[in-house]
């Protein structure tokens, strides 16, 4: 009863924190610096920094010490916006907005904050997801701003389209009985001359001198283009063609872990980034590690894994190794793990400890991916004895959102084949943009997730770290 009290609290209970200086200097230097959190229930939690000039945010980590998968985990602070679905999204931007202008406007100055022009990822529509575009890249080319923007008016009930015109892509909202223009990619939009209206694409197409009106001393607009180089844009007016908007809008910036998965964002280290395309890499993001590695010895099935037949853990029939095994009376058996992240997919590797005692036994390793057309085999434990391997999987799933692996185990009895030891390590993108970072002074730190019935005692355990100067 008391559990069962304690899970149904609508605060978070601490049960411990540290704030540990881990570098001391001479002055000027820097001090690091952790905070860390047990987490109970969904709720908030306070970080008091009056007395920090400055920080440096490193990294979030989160993990779950939960006996069973935990989902839709979501971290934010009070200085950052919730960016997790086109919903939160939408209630967040357009809070308190009634007139359509202002909507439009609103979500206009959202995407162009939140994303700057630079070769998209990928072929196809899904750089055009508002979601994925404002958290997982942080960048885009203009079809990318221009159609995710275009989604978000839809979804927040106004009419959009966008127009591709010679050389560039741009949407437009419709309020007040007319079109408007309004360019993320740029981060403009043209006056008419009564300098309040927002021109349509054919009106600035007709008329190119409002354009030029936007433009800095040097003749540039915002983004640095020649103002007269992106009025002939408009004013071919041949291949203009109306589309849209497309892309999707169901996709979410939530987090799902395994139990014993922790997620370690960092606010700018650089791991590697996702691009079907040669190029430079992009000026600005950052990445995350996501790491799955159960200790198979005090490990339950529950909703760890997705799937098993035949085999059976320590936990059931107390054989320590290897610690996943062939059930009694079984001759083969398999299990299936779900990885998924809701950032792209850039590095993969999967680390395993095998017992095979005889050659007649078989431990495999299969995977399936969106790309692939049933399971692939990629990895089968050629050695006897008890071995440890690793395998490099990032070219089956880099760029992918999620994939699953199948461990086949054959031959023998329980003792004689099986795996010892699992980890899952997986490097992904985020942009930093959407971090939840700390600064000077208060800061509340909100947690959710989908709530737990069953769940242990402890659920997550969360862990910042920054840098401040040192007085």
């Amino acid at each position: 009863m008391e559990n069962t009290l304690r899970h149904c609290m609508l605060t978070l209970c601490l049960c411990a924190m540290a704030v540990v200086n881990t570098i001391e200097g001479a002055a000027g230097e820097t001090i690091q610096k952790t905070h860390q959190r047990i987490i109970y229930a969904p709720g908030e939690y306070e970080i008091a920094l009056e007395e920090v000039s400055a920080l440096t945010n490193q990294s979030l980590t989160i993990e779950n010490l939960c006996s069973s998968r935990v989902v839709g985990i979501k971290v934010l602070t009070n200085h950052t916006s919730d960016t997790t679905s086109v919903g939160a999204i939408l209630q967040g931007v357009l809070n308190g907005l009634e007139i359509d202008r202002d909507k439009a406007l609103a979500l206009w100055q959202f995407v162009s904050d939140y994303s700057y022009n630079w070769q998209s990822a990928k072929n196809g529509i899904e750089p055009f997801d508002p979601v994925r575009l404002i958290n997982v890249y942080g960048y885009g080319l203009c079809d990318s701003s221009a159609n995710s923007l275009a989604l978000l008016w839809t979804k927040g009930g106004m009419k959009a389209r966008v127009w591709y015109l010679t050389g560039h892509v741009v949407p437009e909202v419709y309020y007040d009985g007319a079109w408007h223009l309004m360019d993320p990619d740029h981060k403009v939009y043209y006056l008419k001359d009564d300098n309040r209206t927002i021109a349509s694409v054919e009106e600035v197409a007709t008329s190119p001198t409002l354009i030029l009106r936007m433009t800095d001393e040097k003749g540039r607009d915002p983004a640095g283009y020649p103002g007269d180089f992106m009025a002939r844009l408009y004013t071919t007016q041949d291949d203009n063609n109306v589309y849209g908007p497309l892309g999707y809008i169901n996709n979410t910036a939530l987090l799902n872990l395994h139990s014993g998965e922790r997620f370690v964002r960092y606010a700018r280290r650089k791991m590697g980034y996702f691009s079907e395309f040669s190029g430079k890499e992009p000026p600005r993001y950052s990445s995350a590690e996501l790491i799955f590695e159960p200790n198979l010895r005090d490990y339950f099935w529950q909703d760890n894994f997705q799937a098993h037949t035949g085999l059976a853990l320590t936990t059931d029939d107390g054989i320590v190794s290897p610690a996943l095994h062939l059930a009694e009376g079984r001759s083969r058996g398999d299990c299936i793990v779900h990885i998924e992240s809701p950032f792209v997919i850039v590095r993969s590797t999967l680390r395993l400890t095998v017992v095979r005692e005889s050659e007649e036994s078989l431990c495999r390793v299969l995977l399936w991916s969106p790309r692939h057309d049933g399971w692939q085999e990629i990895f089968s434990a050629p050695i006897v004895g008890t071995v440890e391997y690793e395998i490099e999987i990032t070219g089956a799933v880099a760029g992918r959102y999620e994939f699953l692996l199948k461990f086949e185990i054959a031959g023998g009895s329980s003792s004689e084949v099986g795996i010892d030891a699992l980890r899952f390590n997986n490097v992904v993108q985020c942009s930093p943009k959407t971090f939840p970072a700390l600064q000077s002074g208060k800061n509340t730190v909100r947690v959710s997730y989908a709530a737990l019935l069953d769940a242990a005692d402890a659920i997550l355990r969360i862990t910042h770290a920054w840098e401040e100067e040192k007085k």
